[in-house]
């Protein structure tokens, strides 16, 4: 569990903890439920004040238009602000929003790279999965197949389909790694035996947060 230390709050840092944990609950309950009005409601003074979760879940509201008109500068901007208390979904919907571009961000391949880079190293599947791919074809870094495969194999640890596919190409054609036919024909056979494909470049953020991830601490 990720411990969060947020110094200079205002308003929010006078309220007990278990004010806030209710408003956050109230908020996921409306989420849940539909009412994303309600839940934007519940969760944007908690965001204001620096609550981590919160400012994710603003990010995802105005990312998807729920609750709200969609606004991808706005969602960019809550996700940054989770991604810098370490997030890592936050991290992983801004490299998505960067690597594709939206209407009210321009796509900047490196600072998708940077995101899913510090992602990846937190653990996340997607962002390792996607730094294989950029280092693969030279997008956003330089390219290069031996740290593509590094990416793809941390993600193929987890049983990241997609990145079994990659990684097995790669041994494949020889290309970071030693050519090795076998090597690649059994990742293709674990990779056609999971479900967790990547749908190509759609653009698809990670959900939102119905149930506290960070400990909030106020003063």
């Amino acid at each position: 569990m990720r411990t969060l230390i947020l110094l200079g709050l205002c308003a929010l840092v006078a309220l007990p903890q278990p004010l806030r944990a209710d408003a956050f609950s109230d908020g996921a309950r409306a989420a849940i439920a539909g009412d994303y009005a309600t839940a934007f409601g519940h969760w944007l003074p908690l965001a204001e004040g620096g609550d981590a979760d919160a400012q994710y879940n603003l990010g995802n509201l105005y990312d998807r238009g729920l609750g709200r008109a969609e606004d991808d500068a706005a969602a960019a901007e809550w996700y940054r602000r989770a991604a810098g208390q370490g997030v890592v979904e936050a991290m992983v919907n801004l490299g998505l929003i960067h690597e594709l571009g939206r209407a009210g961000v321009a796509r900047d391949p490196a600072e998708a790279a940077r995101w899913y880079e510090e992602a990846g190293a937190a653990g996340n599947a997607l962002a390792q999965y996607k730094l294989g791919e950029m280092y693969s074809t030279g997008t956003g870094v330089p390219q290069d197949f031996e740290r593509a495969a590094e990416w793809y194999e941390r993600a193929v640890r987890q049983n990241l389909a997609a990145a079994m596919y990659r990684l097995g190409t790669l041994y494949a054609m020889g290309q970071g790694v030693a050519q090795d036919a076998g090597l690649a024909s059994e990742l293709y056979e674990r990779g056609e035996a999971t479900t967790c494909m990547i749908r190509g470049h759609e653009y698809e953020p990670l959900a939102m947060r119905t149930a506290r991830m960070s400990v909030f601490v106020g003063g």
